[in-house]
Formats: C-alpha cells, sequence, structure tokens
C-alpha cells in the first residue's frame, strides 16, 4: 500500500487524495464510508473528492448521499492532462527565453576531465535534489561520480536517476530512485532546480552545456519530471 502511495505522489497528487484515491478504488461508497476506510477526516473529504474529480481520476453519481466511482480510464485522462499542463509550461517558458535569454550564465565544456569536474563540482554543491537521466553508464560515470552520489545522499540529498542501462540500475538503487526507459535523447544533471548539465555526444567526443539560466533550468527540470511520470 505506501508503495503505491508513493507512486500516486510521484504522479501528482498529496498523499491524502493518494488514500482515498485507493479506497474508492477498493469499494466504491459514499463521502462517509470513504472518509472512515482512507482515514482521512470527514471535515477534509469532500475538498479531497472534489479535487480528484477535477484531475478526471474519479466521477460521482446524481444520488443524494453521492456515491463515488473510479473513472474508467481517469489515470490516461490525468496523464493527458499533466502532458497539455507541461506543454503550455514549455511554451510560456520559449516565449520568456526569447525576451529574457542570457549567454553569459551558459558554458559549453569540451574536454572529458573538465566535464567529470564540472559534474563533481555542482553534485557536491547539491543541498536538497538531484535529478539525473543517463542513457548508458560509462565507465568514467561509474569511478567519478557514482562515489559523489553516494557521499552526498549520505548528507540527506535525494537522487532520482532515469536510465536506458538496465545492468548498471541495480547499483543505482543502492542509494536513489531509479526508472528505466527505453529510449532518451541524450541526457542531463538537474541540481537543487538552480542550475544543469547537459551530456551531449558529439563527433569529436563528448560535450556538456551548463547553465544556470533559470528559464533553461525549468525546461530541463520540466521535462525531466515528464520522462520521470511516463517511466517504468
Amino acid at each position: 500500500m505506501n508503495e503505491l502511495i508513493n507512486i500516486l505522489k510521484e504522479c501528482g497528487l498529496t498523499e491524502s487524495e493518494a488514500k482515498v484515491y485507493l479506497a474508492i478504488l477498493s469499494k466504491s461508497g459514499d463521502a462517509k464510508d470513504i472518509s472512515k476506510r482512507s482515514n482521512i477526516p470527514y471535515t477534509k473529504i469532500h475538498n479531497i473528492l472534489s479535487n480528484l474529480e477535477k484531475k478526471s481520476l474519479i466521477i460521482s453519481s446524481n444520488e443524494r448521499p453521492k456515491i463515488y466511482y473510479i473513472k474508467e480510464n481517469g489515470i490516461e485522462e490525468y496523464k493527458f492532462m499533466i502532458k497539455e499542463e507541461i506543454d503550455k509550461k514549455f511554451n510560456k517558458l520559449k516565449q520568456l527565453l526569447k525576451k529574457n535569454f542570457e549567454k553569459s550564465n551558459i558554458w559549453i565544456i569540451k574536454e572529458k576531465e573538465e566535464i567529470i569536474n564540472k559534474i563533481s563540482e555542482i553534485l557536491l554543491s547539491s543541498k536538497k535534489e538531484v535529478k539525473i537521466a543517463i542513457p548508458e553508464v560509462s565507465k568514467w560515470f561509474i569511478d567519478k561520480i557514482i562515489p559523489i552520489l553516494i557521499t552526498i545522499k549520505n548528507q540527506g540529498v535525494e537522487i532520482n536517476i532515469l536510465t536506458s542501462d538496465i545492468n548498471i540500475s541495480k547499483i543505482f538503487m543502492e542509494f536513489s530512485k531509479v526508472k528505466i526507459r527505453d529510449t532518451m535523447f541524450g541526457g542531463g544533471i538537474i541540481v537543487d532546480n538552480n542550475e544543469i548539465i547537459l551530456l551531449i555526444e558529439g563527433s569529436d567526443g563528448n560535450i556538456a552545456i551548463w547553465a544556470n539560466h533559470p528559464g533553461l533550468v525549468d525546461i530541463a527540470n520540466s521535462y525531466f519530471d515528464f520522462l520521470w511520470l511516463t517511466s517504468k
């Protein structure tokens, strides 16, 4: 049950919404019944039920008292709603970037040692959260970066990793939340929603782009969250 609640929270529900949704999934009922089975105070249950209806996850009858049911295809509709919200955010950010883009907030790094040093620097500066998308895990990442990730995890930093490399994912699971995605185009690292490094495979080797521009960081963060939400 806790695992289901955590997954629903990762999909954008509050803990209370997740508990109520699972209670209805188990058995339809009126607000009073659902309140008892979900252990949510009756004074809060109507607001939570209303939120779940707005998210297209449940429906209610016209009778009195209302009976609440799981909505057929509700998860797919909710997923579509989230995607629409992300698309709107992307469009807004694109407009913002055209007006406020600052070149001074972007570095292009071509030397592998410099890339490793910059990744190490921003990871060690993290305070709250690190998000990593890495399709294939190189030996230098295992040797140089994983020890740093273990260090910051022990300091209380939350780490989420998206990868296509199933073989190495078990190592990641020892110190982070991990999801597998079959296809990713390039990789990157987001630290505390303040700065990013994009990793690109160039014809002459690895290339990295570092940025702390708010618009670019927000775009990268929104894209990562969408990939995370739609990955296994």
